[in-house]
């Protein structure tokens, strides 16, 4: 009985542990960000483009970390006695990284306007080159994607037969 209560106090103060980390990371992102901004206020030619960009940048942390906390606290809650519990963790995992390549999907979208009003300036062969480097992340991201989410239906698919085998072989 003393044995489940150490686990219980335990596992109490990982998740106290963990809120109160993101709570500061998140704080922490915010100070940042309003430094950030008072800071590009006082530097009259700095292009809005870039203001745009670092609100962006301190926006989508913000939402990242949010996702994070998300993925952290619910493998938190995951009962780890449980038969089911690689698969859960599996799910776990697949939702942080749909989550992540969403988000990384909507920065793309949010930046490629500025990117492109930024290099306006720029002769034809840089804007070529600049063109080129987005296309190559943009592609390099996607296929990332594609090989993660492959990944994970693979590794679904090895779990659950992995799983009914073991129940055959109990039987």
């Amino acid at each position: 009985m003393q044995t489940n209560n150490f686990y219980t106090y335990a596992l109490d103060f990982t998740k106290t542990a963990v809120k109160t980390s993101f709570d500061a990371l998140s704080a922490f992102t915010a100070q940042s960000e309003a430094f950030t901004g008072k800071l590009l206020e006082t530097v009259p030619s700095f292009p809005e483009e870039g203001k745009k960009i670092a609100s962006i940048y301190f926006g989508e942390s913000q939402k990242g970390l949010a996702i994070l906390r998300t993925f952290v606290e619910s493998n938190l809650e995951l009962d780890w006695t449980a038969k089911n519990a690689s698969l859960k963790s599996l799910e776990a995992m697949e939702v942080l990284s749909k989550d992540v390549f969403k988000e990384a999907a909507a920065i793309q979208k949010e930046i490629k306007p500025l990117v492109e009003k930024a290099t306006e300036q720029l002769p034809k062969e840089a804007k070529e080159i600049v063109e080129f480097s987005n296309k190559a992340v943009n592609s390099g991201s996607e296929n990332l994607q594609e090989s993660v989410t492959k990944g994970f239906e693979t590794v679904k698919k090895t779990l659950t037969s992995v799983s009914a085998a073991g129940k055959s072989a109990a039987k």
